[in-house]
């Protein structure tokens, strides 16, 4: 019993360091935790991690992916993908993108029209031997560009701005994944 006691408290703490309320901004009770990543369901058809790939907090930049790169993650487990442009088209249409500074650093909070939870994307820029374009957030996307042959198709966002546009898939960008 005691051997059983000790499983479930380690477990409770195991979750509280991994998906801390405070730390990932999920304004909502709407989370779930994911082979040790967090995750919020923003009423959406897929549920958001509450943080960038590489990153250990919703404010954290994180690791920069060029698209073959952000295509074969698997370090976060089975069932985390990229998001599909469609995906990507329903958080832009059925969220509030409110453009703000948080502990430091610029970028969206994405607020659910469904429920009242939120995530946090930050503006992170890009990698180019260096970060480029602070005040910028570009995200991968898993589809292919119906134009160009070497772009695939990324969120796009500045203050004031949120679209989808192709980018080359050698440029080096953030990555937040989604699970069903």
């Amino acid at each position: 019993m005691k051997k059983v006691y000790v499983l479930i408290v380690a477990l409770f703490v195991f979750v509280l360091v991994s998906c801390k309320k405070d730390e990932q901004f999920v304004s909502g009770d709407e989370r779930f935790v994911v082979n040790g990543y967090c995750a919020v369901d923003l009423g959406l058809s897929v549920k958001w991690a509450t943080c960038n790939v590489g990153a250990s907090s919703q404010e954290g930049y994180g690791d920069y992916f060029d698209w073959d790169e952000a295509m074969s993650i698997v370090e976060w487990g089975d069932g985390w993908r990229l998001p599909t442009e469609t995906e990507y088209e329903e958080l832009l249409n059925n969220c509030i993108w409110i453009w703000t500074t948080q502990r430091g650093v610029s970028g969206y909070n994405v607020l659910s029209k469904n429920n009242d939870n939120s995530i946090f994307l930050p503006a992170a820029g890009w990698w180019d031997t260096m970060v480029l374009g602070r005040g910028l957030g570009e995200y991968w996307s898993s589809s292919f560009d119906d134009f160009f042959e070497d772009h695939a198709r990324h969120l796009f966002f500045s203050d004031g701005n949120q679209n989808m546009s192709g980018l080359g898939t050698d440029v080096s960008i953030s990555v937040r994944l989604v699970i069903e």
